[in-house]
Formats: C-alpha cells, structure tokens, sequence
C-alpha cells in the first residue's frame, strides 16, 4: 500500500529530558526517533501523563539512572496520536532489543500502511568497537525481519562511512539517508552523526532528508525525513 502524502520522521538526541520536551512540543514530525532521552523508570508516569496532554504516544527504553541524580542513554519512538504506535514482534521484550540502546516499534497509518521504526544509540567514541559492532548486529537481525517500509535514525556516534565499513548497511540491502551536513556540534568539532538507515522501498519514498538548522540547543541538531508516496 501507498504511504500517505507529507509523512515527516524525525531523528533527534535531545541530551536529556528538558530539551526532549521542548522539541516535542516544536517539532512538525509525525514520528520522532529520539535519544538520550533522559527518562529513567521512575519518570516514566508523569512523562507520559506529560505527552497525552502534547498528542504524542510512546515506546520507551528507559534511560539509566547513575549516582548523584544523573542518568545516561535510553531511546524513545513516539507517534501522533492519530496514527497507532505498537512494539516490533508485539511485545516489550521483543522490542527492546538492547537496554538502554535499541528498541524497535511499528507506526500504523491510515491505508494498512506499517512503517517499522528503530531509534538507537551507539555508545561515544568508541568507533566500530566490539560493543558497537554487537548493537549493530542485533540491529541487522531486526531488520532482517522487518518490513518493507522500516526506518532506523539515531545518534550514531559513527560517520556514515564507517557505519558502511561495518557491512551492515550491504547485508540487510539497506540505505543511509543523511543530510551530508554536521549535525552534532560543538565547540571542538562538527560532525554528521545523525542519520537514517532505510530500506529500499523506504528509500523510493524519500523525498527531502531537511537538518533543521534553526534548532537553539546543542550540540544536536533534529534531522527529518519528508516521505511521498512512491
């Protein structure tokens, strides 16, 4: 079935909650991809009472609590109200593919059109290490099971070309979109970090891969992709 026209999935590393919800509240994306989502367990309720209230649903791999009140990682998918928002395999514990990490979800939109979706987060500075290379194997098995229209976007932490060098893009015949602009600055660096992996029917379906620019919290900047029907 034909995608809707217009659709908009956003990638977004919010470096925690404060600047999650500003961008939720912002953001024109139907779909948003989020990471560093600085939503631990014990946030979990009023965060959601908090997005009933802005029309967004939500898949949640909570972030982890650390000492002093801080916390690290976790990755959120979230979906207009109007479209349903549903775990990958039809559970928590399929969903989560990783802790923390790797979750996986399913959009459903008007027309029996599924978009499977994956937010994940490679772990800072560490390249094609043995710990990423194993998140990004749990994310090839995924989306050897997924459907035609599946959409990964995240916070790599890798450059594009690496995350080609890693084989997975080749193995699972899936595409990076990227803006091929930085999308995480800061004051030392300028680095395109954020971006999708879509298969190709998805692919066929992308028609404009916008930064948003005008975004006013660093160091990430929103990445979106326009969909058209193919």
């Amino acid at each position: 079935d034909d995608l809707p026209e217009g659709v908009i999935i956003e990638t977004f590393n919010g470096s925690g909650i404060g600047a999650l919800k500003l961008r939720l509240a912002a953001s024109d994306a139907h779909v948003l991809l989020a990471q560093e989502v600085g939503v631990t367990p014990d946030l979990h309720g009023d965060f959601s009472q908090w997005l009933i209230g802005k029309g967004w649903r939500m898949l949640l791999a909570p972030a982890e609590p650390r000492p002093g009140g801080y916390c690290s990682v976790g990755v959120t998918l979230f979906a207009r109200h109007q479209f349903g928002l549903r775990w990958f395999g039809d559970s928590e514990e399929s969903g989560i593919l990783e802790p923390h990490r790797l979750i996986a979800g399913v959009v459903d939109l008007p027309g029996e059109v599924h978009l499977d979706i994956v937010s994940i987060y490679l772990r800072t500075g560490d390249g094609l290490s043995i710990d990423n290379l194993t998140t990004l194997r749990i994310l090839g098995q995924c989306l050897e099971a997924a459907g035609p229209l599946t959409f990964t976007g995240g916070d790599w932490n890798i450059h594009r070309n690496c995350l080609e060098i890693s084989g997975l893009p080749a193995r699972v015949d899936h595409s990076v979109v990227a803006t091929g602009l930085p999308t995480c600055l800061t004051t030392s660096s300028r680095s395109e970090y954020d971006y999708f992996l879509v298969s190709g029917k998805a692919k066929a379906s992308v028609a404009k891969v916008p930064l948003i620019s005008s975004w006013h919290i660093r160091p990430h900047l929103p990445v979106q992709i326009l969909l058209q029907p193919d």
